[in-house]
């Protein structure tokens, strides 16, 4: 989120919604041992270049039986550019 209460939203380069007009927000997976916190942080820069610095749980939600009889477990988190990059 910039200083003027947007958000960044992407669109895929591969997969099923690569040829439709959709925008979402960047999403990944966690890696083993890794901290939520440092999964979004490594997952936007991965998709957009951007480094940013997390700043809190925004919410999250879970789902049973989302793939292969596994649940999914989905958080949504805030980050922000470093103060010297927003001015």
């Amino acid at each position: 989120m910039n200083n003027e209460g947007e958000i960044l939203v992407v669109q895929e380069r591969s997969g099923t919604t690569k040829s439709m007009n959709f925008w979402k927000m960047c999403t990944g997976q966690l890696e083993v041992g890794e901290e939520i916190s440092e999964a979004a942080e490594r997952e936007l820069f991965e998709e957009t270049g951007i480094k940013a610095n997390f700043e809190s749980l925004l919410c999250f939600w879970h789902v049973h039986n989302y793939l292969h009889g596994k649940g999914d477990i989905f958080f949504v988190c805030l980050l922000k550019l470093p103060e010297a990059e927003q001015a």
